[in-house]
């Protein structure tokens, strides 16, 4: 992650210094794997896309990554959905993509978790407008968007999650080898608590309403904390 996004993590977890954005910007320019695996924006400045989504997972897009190196029992794509309200991310690596796992993985990562979306944006995957995905799709009353080369942007939420993947993919996993896939929970997690340029707000917070608790809070400041917010929720 870059410096801004660095310091602010360190912050949620309860650590402050008065120079501490000063001191992750520096750290992050020593960092040999994000000077070389970081992003680094060559377009010119332009206006955003403006994509409404009126209520958390009302509307997400869909992608695919792959072929990756391979992992263990033979994965190497990575099917990646992102909710354009809250920014949240659901990912699963699998060794093959069929028809049949897209709609296992909207079935069990989306429709059971969250809900039956109004929108799905997907791109021009065969198995991702398949025909056998039009009818799932009609069975929930689900609209289906497909982006097109000549408008890409469409569904420019989950290209730029795809790239974030692979980016941190690449610094933490140089020497994981076949562990990349174990590994690849970590690096979801991560991009779930990391803050958002354009919410302000980490997608964790927007899906569920607080930040996670930092691993350095005393056992008995959690149970406080709880009952705090029992009383809340009562109110």
């Amino acid at each position: 992650m870059g410096g801004r996004s660095l310091a602010q993590k360190a912050l949620r977890q309860g650590f402050y210094w008065p120079t501490m954005k000063h001191d992750a910007m520096e750290l992050v320019k020593r960092c040999e794997k994000y000077q070389k695996f970081g992003k680094v924006p060559r377009l010119p400045v332009e206006e955003l896309n403006v994509i409404t989504a009126p209520w958390p997972f009302a509307m997400w897009g869909l992608d695919l990554i792959g072929p990756l190196p391979m992992a263990t029992r033979r994965r190497k794509f990575v099917i990646v959905a992102c909710d354009y309200f809250t920014k949240w991310v659901e990912a699963e690596p699998l060794a093959s993509i069929t028809q049949q796992q897209v709609e296992k993985f909207l079935w069990q990562n989306i429709l059971c978790r969250f809900g039956i979306p109004h929108v799905i944006v997907f791109d021009n995957g065969l198995q991702l407008r398949a025909k056998h995905i039009q009818d799932f799709c009609g069975r929930f009353h689900i609209k289906m968007v497909t982006s097109f080369v000549v408008h890409f942007q469409t569904n420019d939420l989950v290209e730029s999650t795809n790239g974030k993947i692979l980016s941190v993919t690449k610094k933490k996993l140089k020497e994981a080898k076949g562990a990349r896939i174990e590994e690849f929970y970590d690096i979801l997690w991560g991009i779930r608590t990391t803050c958002h340029t354009g919410t302000g707000e980490t997608p964790f917070n927007l899906t569920f309403g607080t930040e996670v608790i930092s691993i350095r809070t005393p056992h008995e400041n959690i149970e406080t904390k709880l009952a705090e917010r029992k009383a809340l929720d009562s109110l």
